[in-house]
């Protein structure tokens, strides 16, 4: 396998979309359809990055699904460093970053789900 393929490989996502937060940057990352059914916003877990969730994104894509990652703070390409999480409230921050300036902006009338 590739490491654009290999799950958690960074460099397979697509260019980042840089949120302003309370705590920095949040590298937010976009897969849109035409006309989703669905957005889902893939929140990962402890010490990983969005690179682990992009053939989530691929696949939910290819079925109609608009798709968001993003990286919290202190993971991945987000502000922070690396998995040294001074106040877990920073991982709640990041997720509202996401939410009100990631995905409200892109989202069609269709249901949103949490998939974390």
């Amino acid at each position: 396998m590739s490491s654009s393929t290999s799950p958690g490989a960074i460099d397979a996502l697509p260019a980042p979309v840089w949120l302003e937060g309370p705590h920095g940057r949040l590298a937010f990352y976009a897969y849109p359809v035409a006309q989703p059914w669905l957005h889902v916003l893939v929140s990962h877990g402890f010490a990983e990055h969005s690179g682990w969730w992009h053939h989530v994104a691929v696949a939910l894509q290819a079925q109609g699904v608009a798709s968001f990652l993003f990286d919290h703070y202190h993971h991945g390409r987000s502000a922070g460093d690396a998995a040294d999480v001074p106040d877990h409230a920073h991982l709640v921050d990041g997720l509202a970053t996401a939410l009100e300036q990631g995905v409200a902006p892109r989202r069609a009338r269709a249901p949103l789900l949490l998939l974390g």
